[in-house]
């Protein structure tokens, strides 16, 4: 009795059982990465997706392009599928790009649609382009390497530590920060790259947002302060211009950690925040023939690091109360957190409150020493 039980579960669970949601991977198409845009003139958006089919992996095949227009973005998603002939899986898409128009209007919609499928990922990446269409990231960006431009941008996002000069924002940590009261949200910008035989996705610089529409950019170099100022800087290099004396040489740093603490301060019914940013680096480069392993030379070189930092960093914080009045600082987050009882004062009116809000900067650099030989090299002739 017993065998004849056992032989019959057997029989089940080769013939009865399995997943219920079970699909052929040769009934699908795998979404890497997507773009929309949106024509003003005619009111209608446009969706452009790559694709990659696992069962033709290795050929020409492999990937391509879909491209589909509608009324809507949930229409362009529909009318996807009557183009591809096949159901579109979102479950490895991890690049999501929106054009500057798309930002500007509102990307709510966009982002309530997506996650209304339960088989996209809250840690997609979501990028604005700061090309005029977002479909020419995905159409011109096929880079040779991969083929696909997504997962080519997917290796840019992997290098982050070392570049310093965009913002990682998986899409969760977007819609998290677009429903916080006070701190604004931020997206990476994306472009082509044309300064060599092929165009070729980059990533840096930051779209600021107020609430969920775009109010403006930083560059590069913005971006840096900004990672300073939020205690995100992870490395990368930045060049002081140093002058002692004669001409000015230019030295390149290398950055290996950094701090920043900030904090506020109530005094005289006026809240003030105070940064301290503490970051050492190493010598990686020097445009010129001075010894910087000199006592006196590392001092003039320290002084003149932290006066740039310093001058970057309150440039930002001034280009952005003046232009965007949109709190990407999280100062607000460091007023509720410290002085609940004044942020209730001052929140009713904190988009005006943060455009005058004073801020101290303090930058402490630490040189470490240099990646170079002792001495630079000089020249007898």
């Amino acid at each position: 009795m017993k065998r004849s039980i056992f032989i019959f579960l057997i029989l089940y669970c080769l013939f009865f059982t399995g997943c219920w949601n079970y699909r052929e991977i040769n009934e699908m198409q795998l979404v890497t990465a997507a773009a929309i845009d949106y024509d003003g003139g005619n009111d209608k958006y446009f969706v452009t997706v790559e694709v990659f089919n696992p069962q033709h992996m290795g050929s020409h095949d492999s990937g391509g392009l879909l491209y589909s227009t509608g009324e809507s973005v949930f229409d362009c998603f529909r009318n996807l599928i009557l183009r591809s002939g096949r159901r579109l899986y979102w479950g490895h898409t991890e690049i999501f790009i929106v054009s500057r128009e798309v930002a500007e209007r509102s990307l709510l919609p966009i982002l309530d649609i997506l996650f209304r499928d339960a088989e996209v990922r809250d840690d997609m990446l979501i990028f604005v382009a700061e090309e005029d269409n977002a479909s020419d990231i995905l159409r011109l960006g096929r880079h040779k390497l991969h083929g696909l431009a997504g997962f080519h941008i997917e290796d840019v996002i992997k290098a982050e530590s070392s570049i310093s000069k965009y913002r990682r924002m998986p899409a969760w940590k977007f819609i998290q920060s677009m429903y916080a009261q006070g701190p604004a949200s931020t997206l990476p910008l994306i472009k082509l790259d044309r300064s060599g035989e092929k165009e070729i996705p980059k990533v840096g610089g930051t779209a600021v947002f107020e609430g969920d529409k775009l109010v403006g950019t930083l560059d590069e170099t913005e971006t840096r302060s900004l990672l300073w100022i939020l205690d995100e800087l992870k490395g990368g290099v930045f060049v002081v211009p140093v002058k002692d004396g004669g001409k000015a040489e230019e030295v390149t740093l290398e950055i290996f950690e950094s701090k920043t603490d900030t904090k506020a301060v109530y005094a005289g019914n006026q809240v003030t925040m105070k940064i301290h940013v503490e970051t050492t680096v190493n010598i990686e480069e020097i445009g010129g023939t001075t010894d910087y392993m000199d006592e006196k030379k590392m001092m003039h070189l320290k002084k003149d690091g932290e006066a740039r930092i310093e001058k970057e960093i309150k440039n930002v914080i001034g280009k952005v109360q003046r232009e965007f009045a949109a709190d990407v600082f999280k100062f607000s987050t460091v007023i509720q957190d410290e002085m609940p009882k004044v942020w209730r004062e001052i929140e009713p009116n904190w988009h005006e409150t943060f455009k005058k809000l004073p801020v101290n900067v303090q930058v402490t650099l630490k040189i470490r020493g240099s990646a170079l030989m002792g001495k630079p090299i000089k020249i007898s002739r």
